[in-house]
């Protein structure tokens, strides 16, 4: 599936006359999320929906810098050797002159990274589905990916101290290694599966576990009890002994005392559905799911809004029914309009996403009738095929469609009759299809 530009305008063809058709421009849905931040001394970068933000002046106005990438899905940044590392939906690239140009890496193309991780000078990606690889000289050459295991297929997260790395999965728990990534082995006694996120700080490691919140582990993860905040810590950052977490829907917390104790950080604070955080210089960074970032001083206070250009998001795929259009970005969640076939451009997009993150095409099963005579919507997230039935009005209420095969799917261009199954064709990169009743 090719990508749309990093910068771009939906055309659609809205108004024939005769054998002509006319197109009308139409802004596209708002890019959202802000997915990393990384503080440098002398530049700030932002990994975003809409590529990558940069500042020059310590985090209060931005710009985007994306020459040279073919994707403006970007997940995560590092940095090492004056070197920064991006991670995007499709490669690694890296910059050396404060992101003005990027170059892609030419062994990982076509690998939706999903994390970075600079350790002992070896650079390791997790991926989607396809593994995590190690760079086999430094941060240069080829990579291996024998070493992780391959039945653990959602690797979404990593961190490291002096002596171990840490590699956070979902469905799968906490997996170690304490020899440079040679070997690995799960670290999971007291978590539930399911985890969001991980970081190390002053001998212990915190992660964040679905339905649990915020967990501790003070023997490199042999066994977790509770850090005392439930809540889903998306992103952490430290300043000295200080360690913050920004969360989901409710802001930023502060302990002083390593994980035992919990301190309300929100003072003016606009926006608490946060997505990321990094610290640098005696300031807090926080980037939200709106595209949105924040600084604000160590104390807790002085929370602004920072001068963040409003960006549009990549669209991976268009459905169109009656006078509703239906977008599924790249990583920006799907939105949909009910005048996008007018001739003038829509007021506004709608959010109606599944629940689950990085939707990346969507259809409507015109020929495939449910038995109570609806139609549905479909959008294929990645291996998670996801569904509203709603009769073709807003696909507000998603749920997953177990009549589809668990692999990704996309429906064929052949014909379907009604009360039959949908003929689908394997693809693992295209949509999951609906299936009728039989």
């Amino acid at each position: 599936m090719k990508r749309a530009t990093l910068s771009f305008v939906i055309a659609l063809t809205l108004l024939f006359s005769g054998a002509k058709a006319q197109w009308h421009s139409m802004d596209g849905p708002q890019g959202r999320y802000v997915r990393s931040i990384l503080c440098t001394d002398s530049l700030y970068y932002a990994a975003t929906g809409g590529g990558v933000l940069v500042s020059s002046d310590q985090g209060l106005n931005w710009e985007f810098r994306n020459d040279g990438l073919t994707s403006c899905d970007t997940k995560c940044l590092v940095t090492y050797n004056d070197t920064v590392f991006l991670a995007t939906d499709e490669n690694i690239f890296r910059s050396t002159d404060g992101g003005l140009h990027w170059t892609p890496d030419p062994y990982l193309h076509n690998h939706y990274i999903k994390h970075l991780l600079v350790h002992n000078g070896s650079l390791l990606a997790s991926t989607y589905i396809q593994g995590v690889y190690q760079s086999t000289e430094g941060t240069q050459g080829e990579y291996t990916s024998d070493a992780f295991p391959s039945d653990v297929r959602y690797p979404y997260f990593m961190a490291d101290n002096d002596d171990a790395m840490f590699i956070a999965t979902y469905k799968r728990g906490v997996y170690r290694s304490f020899d440079n990534g040679a070997s690995w082995g799960p670290c999971s006694n007291g978590l539930n599966s399911d985890v969001l996120g991980i970081y190390c700080h002053n001998g212990k490691v915190f992660a964040t576990v679905l339905g649990q919140g915020v967990m501790a582990s003070s023997n490199n993860g042999d066994t977790w009890t509770s850090a005392n905040l439930n809540k889903q810590a998306k992103g952490y950052a430290h300043l000295g002994d200080t360690l913050y977490a920004a969360c989901i829907g409710q802001g930023v917390f502060a302990s002083f005392d390593n994980g035992i104790t919990w301190h309300d950080f929100n003072t003016n604070l606009e926006s608490k559905n946060l997505w990321c955080m990094d610290a640098h210089d005696g300031h807090l960074f926080v980037g939200d799911t709106q595209g949105r970032i924040y600084r604000g001083n160590s104390d807790g206070t002085g929370w602004i809004r920072t001068n963040t250009p409003s960006f549009l998001a990549t669209v991976g795929n268009i459905g169109v029914s009656g006078g509703r259009v239906l977008a599924a970005t790249h990583g920006s969640d799907m939105f949909y309009t009910d005048d996008g076939t007018s001739s003038s451009a829509p007021t506004c997009w709608a959010v109606s996403s599944p629940p689950t993150v990085a939707p990346r095409s969507t259809r409507q099963e015109a020929d495939c009738p449910k038995p109570n005579g609806s139609r549905a919507w479909c959008a294929a997230i990645h291996e998670s095929l996801q569904e509203a039935r709603t009769g073709c009005t807003s696909p507000s209420v998603w749920a997953n469609n177990g009549t589809c095969p668990p692999a990704c799917h996309t429906k064929s261009t052949s014909s379907t009759s009604p009360g039959t199954a949908a003929s689908c064709i394997t693809s693992p990169t295209m949509a999951c299809c609906a299936t009728a009743a039989s």
